[in-house]
């Protein structure tokens, strides 16, 4: 409803800017006659394509948006005089097709947006003539599938946004005349197959919600966004800084250059506790890691064989285990790493936490170990460890209330932030209803840097 009030309250054609102009273009029928000698409009915004001609009549515009446009009332040939066009916005109309050379009347585009205009093809051709063009929006159309020297004729090509299509498949040299590409995004597409796409710069891949897509392979990427898919594999020849893989079906990740990996966000997976050594050695520089809600019965530690490599992650900083099938922590585990301040270990089924497998932590500012089944728990030991601890969550495990409420007030007379509910202790859930887990996602480690 807001959309269309929106079309009623504003006329046609507004004039955004003007440089010298006495009386500014307004109304259904505005056309050349309305500007004055000597206006000199730089930006205008046009509801509908009815009334194109008055482009002619304006040659020094800069920038150009148009909604509501149709194949049959759009002539190209109205954008002729615009050779220092440089933003140009065509949205929610009806383009189904992009024809050969459909902008090179305008050369000196530098930003060009098409979302929202029921694309179903584009020619192989169509972006020909516009080599200055930086930024490309396609996104929310009906694009099937690309030529695969589409993207060719822009070797500027910085930001290209491709979400909200029905593409299925790019081919292997559909960007290698685009080496400057450093934003791509493929977000919600039905992707099926990605051919090791060449990109050694790219800053970030956005692949979030591509389901059917089943195995991944990238040369290099700043930054990997893949959500909601059912990628089983994922190999990136380089590497990554930045790999945000929550809601997949990983199993096997293959990168190349670990050390460059930084943050690591492995969430709702389905990961082992014997895939994690593979995936995680060699990261030296991880500082962010995330494996919520996987299958996570015990932590890894060192395999005791001959490789050549050491399993350690000496950097790390933030650790996120809620929502496992832990038991018992191993103080060995790469991943109690000295350099820890956040750790997670809510909504497991750890039975004791001993303080000496914290013995090497130096600087544990915040612990959530809430919803386990700990029944004992030597605190104040615990503390005079760590006494840099600025928040901690003990609720929902099996101490009795006086023990609970003994730790707690420790705690809290330490100046230490206690995260609490209402307390129910899994001793007294025998014999009362116990609130569901759901309800306490909102008090879990916050992933710093996520």
């Amino acid at each position: 409803m807001g959309y269309f009030l929106y079309i009623i309250l504003l006329p046609v054609v507004i004039v955004l800017g003007n440089i010298d102009s006495e009386l500014p273009c307004y109304g259904h029928n505005c056309t050349s006659t309305n500007i004055t000698k000597g206006s000199d409009p730089r930006n205008i915004r046009l509801y509908s394509c009815d009334n194109l001609g008055i482009l002619k009549r304006s040659p020094n515009l800069k920038s150009v948006m148009i909604d509501n446009c149709n194949s049959d009332n759009i002539d190209m040939a109205n954008f002729g005089s615009l050779r220092t066009l440089i933003y140009l916005v065509l949205q929610h109309g009806n383009l189904p097709k992009l024809n050969d050379e459909q902008f090179s009347k305008m050369p000196g585009l530098k930003t060009l947006e098409l979302r929202n205009n029921s694309i179903v093809r584009i020619s192989a051709g169509a972006f020909k003539g516009i080599p200055e063009v930086w930024k490309l929006e396609l996104q929310h159309n009906e694009i099937v599938s690309l030529p695969t020297s589409v993207f060719h004729p822009l070797p500027q090509l910085t930001d290209l946004d491709l979400s909200g299509n029905k593409i299925a498949t790019l081919q292997r040299e559909i960007f290698d005349k685009n080496p400057h590409l450093l934003w791509l995004s493929l977000e919600d597409n039905p992707l099926t197959n990605v051919l090791s796409i060449s990109l050694k710069h790219l800053v970030q891949l956005n692949l979030i919600n591509c389901s059917p897509l089943k195995e991944l392979h990238l040369q290099t990427a700043s930054s990997v966004r893949l959500r909601d898919s059912r990628i089983s594999r994922l190999d990136i020849v380089g590497g990554a800084e930045g790999l945000f893989l929550q809601k997949n079906r990983l199993e096997n990740i293959q990168i190349g250059d670990k050390m460059a990996v930084t943050i690591l966000d492995l969430s709702d997976n389905m990961l082992l506790t014997w895939d994690l050594q593979n995936i995680l050695v060699g990261m030296w520089r991880l500082l962010f890691l995330n494996l919520s809600c996987n299958l996570i019965r015990e932590l890894p530690v060192p395999k005791r064989d001959n490789s050549s490599e050491e399993f350690l992650l000496p950097s790390l900083q933030s650790l996120n285990l809620s929502f496992n099938m832990l038991e018992y922590l191993h103080g060995d585990s790469p991943l109690i790493s000295p350099e820890l301040t956040n750790l997670d270990l809510s909504h497991n089924n750890i039975y004791i936490i001993e303080p000496h497998i914290f013995r090497m932590v130096k600087n544990l500012e915040i612990l959530h170990i809430e919803w386990n089944s700990i029944r004992d728990f030597g605190y104040d030991r615990f503390y005079n460890q760590h006494r840099g601890l600025r928040e901690v969550a003990f609720y929902a495990n099996d101490f009795n209330n006086k023990t609970y409420r003994i730790i707690t007030n420790f705690f809290r007379n330490a100046g230490v932030n206690v995260i609490e509910k209402i307390y129910y202790s899994r001793y007294s859930r025998k014999y009362e209803q116990s609130p569901k887990k759901e309800d306490s996602k909102e008090v879990s480690l916050p992933f710093r840097g996520m």
